[in-house]
């Protein structure tokens, strides 16, 4: 999900969870005036075994962990923004013929499908579409 232009005038507050397989990193901002001010970052270490080849291992260590960071830095809830532990995520690149944005939502779960070796259900899908410029 891009950053809108104009939610940094409206005053979002943002909160970004980084997946590492020993860490997780954070990091809570406000957006207001066009301009991003921050709130709260570090990084907590991860017991062994939390995170293993990029999948969750213990999700009640996790999810107490989590707790923890956003009770002793008070952060609070907004837009979240998280990065998976590498090995679980990737971008690929489909063609698609012209259709309207609501048909492309349904054709493109259909597209995963031929590929993925999991129920599509089950994962985060997004898409961007290019934009190109008219050549004359």
């Amino acid at each position: 999900m891009a950053v809108s232009p104009l939610s940094l005038i409206k005053g979002i507050k943002y909160v970004s969870l980084d997946f590492g397989h020993n860490s997780i990193k954070y990091l809570s901002s406000r957006a207001k005036n066009g301009k991003l001010k921050l709130l709260a970052s570090g990084r907590r270490e991860l017991p062994p075994g939390t995170i293993k080849d990029g999948k969750i291992i213990d999700t009640h260590l996790l999810t107490k962990i989590i707790a923890d960071i956003f009770n002793e830095k008070d952060m609070k809830p907004g837009v979240l923004l998280v990065t998976p532990a590498s090995g679980q995520e990737f971008v690929r690149n489909l063609k698609m013929p012209k259709m309207p944005e609501d048909e492309l939502k349904e054709a493109l779960v259909w597209e995963v499908q031929d590929f993925m070796d999991i129920e599509v259900e089950k994962i985060a899908l997004d898409y961007i579409t290019p934009l190109y410029k008219k050549i004359r």
